[in-house]
Parts: structure tokens; sequence; C-alpha cells
């Protein structure tokens, strides 16, 4: 292959990643559209460019609840279940604190959000999936 056939390969390969972002952003311009908030004490249509950057600011203002959640599977030495721990005395016990099966709150729904078992501790549904 020749340096000037890669080229045109990348250049091709770029213009479809671009053409396919275009249709993203598109496609969230359809969603989003109509989104209304009421600031100011008055109610106001957002332009989907503005929806979309809510939606993602509000993503990014989430990660230090990330960081918290993670740690909920920690033991009282700092590690997470099932890592090596010395003060546990071999493998992690986890958090004592929040057993499986524990309802530790509810949701808008007025279900109960119920601490699932170990092994899926890491897993976002799992938590949800317990209630059901």
């Amino acid at each position: 292959m020749t340096i000037e056939e890669l080229i045109r390969e990348r250049d091709e390969a770029v213009s479809r990643a671009q053409e396919a972002e275009a249709r993203a952003e598109r496609f969230a311009g359809m969603l989003l559209s109509g989104i209304s908030t009421f600031e100011g004490g008055e109610m106001r249509t957002l332009s989907w460019q503005e929806a979309l950057y809510r939606c993602r600011a509000d993503v990014s203002d989430l990660a230090p609840f990330r960081m918290v959640l993670s740690d909920l599977s920690r033991c009282e030495h700092g590690r997470h279940h099932g890592d090596a721990c010395s003060g546990c005395g071999g493998a992690s016990v986890g958090n004592a604190i929040l057993p499986p099966g524990m309802i530790i709150g509810h949701d808008i729904s007025g279900r109960a959000i119920i601490v699932p078992p170990k092994a899926q501790f890491a897993s976002a549904t799992s938590w949800k999936e317990a209630t059901e």
C-alpha cells in the first residue's frame, strides 16, 4: 500500500467519524428539543445544544459520587471485598455495616433499595434488581 493510499484511507475514516458525530448530535437534538426549565421565575425552552451541554455537565457532576459508591464495599481497613487484607486476616470481608439484603433507602416510586450480594456489588443494576 502506498503512502497516498494510506492518507486517502485515513481521510475517509476521519470523514466517516465526523459524519457519525454529526448524526449523533442531530439525534441528540431530536431527543432534547423542547425541554423546558424554570429559571429566575420564568419558564423557558432550552435549545438542544444547551440541553445536551447540561446533560453532559450533570453526568460529570456525578463523578465524585462514583467514588463514594465504590467505597461502600470496603472493609474497615480500606480494602474492597475479596481483596487481600491483613486486618481481616486474609481476604477482606467487605463492608460489615451494609450486609446483603439490607434496605438502605427507597427510590422515587417507594420501592426499597437493597444491598445486593457481594459478588454483584459493583453492578449498578443489581441494586435495583434486588428490589424486584
